[in-house]
């Protein structure tokens, strides 16, 4: 199973803790799903699973985020002063019906069109 996530508008301002949100699925298979209210992935299988996520920040005083595994924060991307891509890839086990969110960890503005902002997860074996 796997699910390929693509920004799609052209920016979003986000705050410390809130979720990104504004992806729409380019390409899923074996029952991994995008909800696009709460920004949660859910697997429907457990094993390990590879995650990458980034974001392009613009001009931004402080930006960064976090990958979320049911709430609790699994990697922290680059943070500080950042113009141009953060991006965190991890090998992570799930379990069925866990969620993945990502969270800012900063306040930032964000290019989000497909080429700037993306989340993927594949599972492993």
């Amino acid at each position: 199973p796997y699910i390929i996530l693509n920004g799609n508008s052209s920016s979003q301002t986000v705050f410390q803790g809130s979720v990104f949100n504004r992806f729409s699925v380019a390409n899923s298979t074996g029952g991994i799903t995008w909800n696009a209210t709460n920004g949660r992935i859910t697997v429907s299988e457990g094993g390990l699973y590879l995650i990458t996520a980034f974001t392009n920040g613009s001009n931004s005083d402080s930006a960064g985020f976090t990958l979320n595994r049911n709430g609790g924060a699994i990697g922290i991307s680059t943070q500080g002063q950042v113009s141009g891509t953060m991006n965190l890839t991890l090998i992570n086990p799930l379990n069925a019906n866990d969620y993945v969110t990502m969270i800012a960890s900063r306040n930032s503005y964000v290019n989000t069109g497909p080429n700037n902002q993306k989340i993927m997860l594949y599972k492993l074996g």
